[in-house]
């Protein structure tokens, strides 16, 4: 959605935002920034917002005018792990 043109953004958001977890950007502003930190960086990243215990990581296919075709995605288990001291 990042690479969208404003107008299918828009379009796209009047339809409203759907929670999936407790984790679900709802927010418009929080939302905006999103999509601007996705442009800036080159990619999403997702954790936990479309099901629990699920990290992504999505680039965008571009074809030649800088419109977005397709995706490409890493999906998996978020795995937290003990801190190397011990603590």
């Amino acid at each position: 959605m990042a690479y969208l043109p404003d107008d299918e953004v828009h379009n796209i958001l009047d339809k409203g935002l759907t929670k999936y977890t407790e984790h679900t950007v709802l927010s418009l502003a929080d939302l905006s920034e999103d999509l601007r930190l996705t442009r800036e960086r080159g990619f999403a990243i997702s954790e936990q917002e479309f099901e629990n215990d699920i990290h992504a990581v999505a680039a965008p296919i571009l074809d030649s005018s800088g419109y977005p075709v397709a995706v490409i995605a890493v999906v998996g288990p978020f795995v937290q792990t003990p801190s190397r001291n011990g603590c």
